[in-house]
């Protein structure tokens, strides 16, 4: 049924600033929709929706991971509160079959293209009386009916988030990367890495064997997952032994991380910061990995999402490897902040926005139409990209307290004496603004940030 497509949200650990700030800017979904014409019209599955949108009170206000098994169909949710749950009836229901209610903070699954489905569970939650089962790794030969503890016996005891990949050409391989949710006295986050034998139990503790590099691990020294925030891992369909890794910065291996990184560093280091890190990023490439999948019939062409957007490379295995900016066309920014000028006949906005940019937006407050396509772009460029979105808001704050004392607009403040001053006669705009429409902006609170 390729026609039919599952979404579900919530993003449980929603910052870099958690580890460092003291708290975890999570990100509550709206339960999962379902498609069933190829995403073009979506529905709420009832089974899943939230009573209080506002309030962490759903196993699905935080999905991890919504996969379906490639030999039966089968739904499995992967949440960030009590462990797996599957539906076989397409999404009317969805029992709990690994795990128990709010005992889990972490959970992940996967298959085998042999139809074993295998899974994670983070170490006990805090307040949580008793564990319906122990955490670690598990495997399950029925569809999630039934599961057998496959942990290695070096697995670490208390843990936050493991992922898991099962090799596609041999799917008795599997993969484990896990954040033990301490960090080391070296500044690196403690990583672990295992790979079992789902068939005979067999495992191997190859964790020392991850990159490390001198120089600050959240730069690309080492897997760094800022505290569960950016985690990826991935096998290549055609080679067991291939493995790619990351955190801040993506990492790779030819022998699944048996043996330390050797040779030059360009061999192991191939995507994310810059190698060596200067105070930039790797070429056409982005920092804090999110996600990766590979070609399903190109086994050397993998595509990385990450902070920066959406990228892909041809070759995996050329060294270095040269990635593609596949970003076009849509628009996807995470805003910190926005203004609206002060004064009563000027309609125009500003937004300061994650990563690379701050933009300036000018639109028409009576019309129902989008964000304007006519703006001008204040580019920022900065590896620490989170703060200097920070650092952004301050900035807002300052520039709108200085346009009103002037009398002005922030944007005919801030704009260099050779750019072309904003017009407040641009009324019409085209581009598409996914979910933002301002019917009239002075309805709007005017906020300084």
């Amino acid at each position: 049924q390729t026609h039919t497509w599952y979404f579900a949200g919530g993003e449980f650990r929603g910052g870099t600033t958690s580890s460092d700030r003291g708290f975890w800017a999570p990100y509550m979904g709206a339960g999962i929709f379902k498609s069933t014409d190829n995403g073009e019209t979506w529905q709420l599955l009832p089974s899943t929706k939230d009573s209080d949108p506002t309030v962490f009170n759903s196993a699905f206000d935080y999905v991890h991971r919504l996969a379906i098994s490639p030999t039966t169909g089968t739904v499995f949710v992967a949440n960030n509160a009590s462990g797996i749950y599957r539906s076989t009836d397409g999404g009317n229901s969805f029992p709990l079959v690994l795990g128990g209610v709010a005992q889990h903070a972490w959970s992940d699954v996967a298959f085998g293209s042999n139809g074993v489905v295998v899974a994670t569970l983070s170490h006990q939650t805090q307040g949580a009386a008793q564990q319906t089962n122990l955490p670690g790794v598990y495997k399950s030969h029925d569809d999630g009916v039934t599961w057998m503890n496959i942990t290695p016996a070096t697995f670490p005891n208390t843990h936050h988030r493991s992922l898991l990949a099962v090799a596609p050409s041999n799917p008795n391989i599997v993969y484990v990367l896990t954040f033990t949710g301490q960090t080391l006295s070296d500044g690196r986050e403690d990583m672990r890495f295992h790979k079992i034998n789902s068939a005979t139990g067999a495992s191997e503790d190859r964790s020392s064997n991850l990159p490390r590099y001198s120089g600050a691990p959240e730069l690309g020294a080492a897997i760094h997952a800022w505290f569960n925030f950016c985690m990826v891992l991935a096998v290549k369909p055609d080679d067991e032994n291939f493995v790619i890794a990351g955190g801040t910065t993506l990492f790779r291996s030819r022998n699944g991380f048996a043996s330390p990184p050797r040779g030059a560093r360009n061999e192991t280091h191939i995507g994310g910061y810059a190698n060596p890190n200067n105070g930039g990023v790797y070429a056409n490439h982005y920092v804090d990995q999110q996600n990766l999948a590979f070609h399903p019939t190109r086994p050397n062409q993998l595509w990385s999402a990450n902070d920066g957007g959406v990228f892909v490379t041809r070759n995996v295995t050329g060294t270095p490897v040269a990635w593609e900016n596949k970003n076009r066309g849509y628009i996807s920014s995470q805003f910190y902040a926005v203004a609206i000028s002060a004064r009563a006949d000027d309609e125009q906005i500003i937004g300061g926005a994650q990563e690379r940019r701050m933009t300036a937006f000018s639109t028409h407050c009576r019309q129902k139409l989008p964000w304007a396509r006519q703006r001008r772009t204040y580019k920022i460029s900065s590896v620490a990209t989170a703060r200097i979105a920070i650092l952004a808001n301050a900035l807002l704050t300052l520039l709108s307290i200085l346009a009103r004392c002037c009398g002005t607009t922030i944007p005919r403040l801030i704009a260099p004496a050779s750019a072309v001053p904003f017009s407040s006669a641009c009324r019409r705009s085209t581009a598409r603004k996914a979910g933002a429409s301002f019917t009239n902006t002075r309805s709007i609170p005017r906020m300084s940030a």
